[in-house]
């Protein structure tokens, strides 16, 4: 317990420098670029390969991470490099038909995306190739690396391309080409450092092929309707697209900004715990140990409930604030600055939402049952889409983020019902008592927020920090009531 808990507390610092560099990243772009079309240019280009990626990490991490470290721990190394060697060759295959299906379709995506084929667009999309060959690639080596237990290391690659990507843009004249190339040089630079390092430590080793039957079919058992669960979820990249594409010039900067911002807490905390859970998790179940897998699960949720719920709070009362602060300056100006504060807000709600999901999916995963979370996956991405096409005609981009948000919530709670009301060896049963704490602490909160909302008064940088510094107190102060029991218990050991 202590062990997971310190690793976890390292793993989420790490994700935070990481998170940082790729904070100063989209910081850099916005002062070179702003909320303009060069902007919604790159962010729609790029957006091709990250929804590849995405579909495709996610796979690895829900399918390839908990079978790996069950054939390591049953069957030893030497069979679970093999099964990787085959799951490597199925990602090498994959990424060779992708890569032709993006090059065919060229012309219908451009159509699609941007209603025009010009011979800058094609650039733009054959470049988008390489980039997604070797992102692809990266996620892969990320995954071998979580299945050993080196969480580090991915994390750190992260922060050396982030780097690399701002060096780049700060240093050769901007455009969307010299972005697009800065994004290629620096994801290429992470999947080389990956790759080295994963046959430096020897969690893959080359030798002769065999073709491991039994891994590869369960791999792809869960994969399929992973696949088809990642392709709905991860959608609404493509369509919040195209769906922005007729809104006033910067509407898709902006939301891709607003996005950033809401994705800092996700992306330290929930990604960090997750990260560590899987492994714990996957590891717990294959010993059979239902019960403290199923302690585990909580543990995560409520502590990462109650570190994301003032954060949603502070950035939805000062979302323009926050905008400001972080990116008004250089070509990013105060009009940007009013639509990405717009979309923020929207997005805020869903980061608890996100983050939970996130993380009550790993149990699923872990007992190798990805049909459950799939069906959420879709359950939501459809839900996405029809809100957006009704919210989008009359709140623009902010209603795009709004119905992210709503879905993301209801995603969590078709999980967590489902994991509460499922009968079986994997779904212990559960003691409801602990879960009216943070509802105590939700309601009162959201009460905070309405009353916040309607007398706060956003008045300069250090009206805001006093406000936030009040709020904060107030939010541990009725922490520390609603949870003394635990706190007592705690300073006791």
């Amino acid at each position: 317990m202590k062990l997971l808990k310190s690793t976890t507390i390292i793993v989420v610092l790490v994700t935070l420098f990481s998170k940082i560099s790729g904070f100063i990243r989209e910081q850099v772009l916005a002062v070179f670029f702003g909320a303009s079309n060069e902007a919604d240019t790159f962010v729609t280009i790029l957006s091709i390969p990250q929804y590849v990626t995405n579909i495709i990490g996610g796979i690895f991490l829900a399918c390839l991470v908990p079978l790996y470290i069950n054939i390591k721990e049953k069957q030893g190394f030497k069979v679970a490099n093999q099964f990787t060697l085959n799951v490597l060759i199925l990602t090498l295959g994959f990424i060779l038909f992708i890569n032709l299906v993006l090059f065919l379709g060229m012309e219908q995506i451009s159509f699609v995306f941007f209603d025009d084929y010009s011979e800058t667009i094609k650039l733009y999309l054959l470049t988008a190739i390489p980039i997604q060959s070797v992102m692809i690639l990266s996620v892969m080596f990320q995954a071998i690396l979580n299945a050993n237990k080196n969480f580090n290391i991915p994390i750190l690659s992260t922060i050396a391309m982030n780097m690399i990507f701002i060096i780049i843009i700060a240093s050769f004249s901007s455009s969307v080409l010299t972005l697009l190339w800065s994004s290629l040089t620096s994801s290429t630079i992470q999947f080389a450092f990956l790759l080295i390092y994963t046959f430096r430590k020897k969690l893959l080793v080359i030798e002769k092929f065999s073709f491991y039957k039994d891994g590869v079919k369960e791999f792809l058992i869960m994969g399929l309707p992973m696949l088809i669960g990642s392709l709905a979820i991860q959608s609404y990249i493509v369509y919040d697209k195209v769906l922005a594409r007729g809104l006033p010039e910067g509407s898709i900067a902006a939301l891709n900004y607003s996005f950033k911002i809401a994705q800092l807490p996700v992306g330290i905390i929930a990604m960090g715990v997750s990260t560590v859970l899987l492994t714990s998790l996957s590891s717990l179940i294959s010993k059979g140990e239902y019960k403290n897998a199923n302690k585990k699960l909580f543990e995560a949720l409520e502590i990462s409930y109650l570190i994301l719920l003032p954060i949603v709070m502070i950035i939805y009362l000062f979302s323009t604030n926050i905008t400001s602060l972080l990116f008004e300056r250089g070509a990013f100006d105060s009009k940007a600055t009013i639509i990405t504060a717009e979309a923020l807000r929207g997005y805020s709600l869903g980061i608890i939402g996100l983050s939970l999901t996130m993380i009550m999916s790993r149990v699923f995963y872990a007992n190798k049952n990805a049909l459950i979370p799939v069906i959420g996956n879709v359950v939501a991405a459809v839900l996405n889409f029809l809100l957006a096409l009704i919210l989008v005609k009359e709140f623009l981009h902010t209603g795009l983020a709004w119905a992210n948000s709503i879905s993301t919530i209801l995603n969590f709670v078709f999980l967590l019902v489902i994991y509460l009301t499922t009968k079986g060896k994997a779904f212990m049963t559960i003691n409801y008592k602990p879960l009216l704490r943070p509802f105590m602490l939700t309601f009162i909160t959201v009460t905070i927020i309405q009353i916040g909302d309607r007398f706060i008064v956003n008045e300069g940088f250090i009206q805001f920090m006093v406000t936030v510094v009040i709020l904060v107190v107030l939010y541990l102060i009725l922490t520390t009531i609603i949870y003394k029991d635990q706190i007592r218990s705690y300073l006791n050991k």
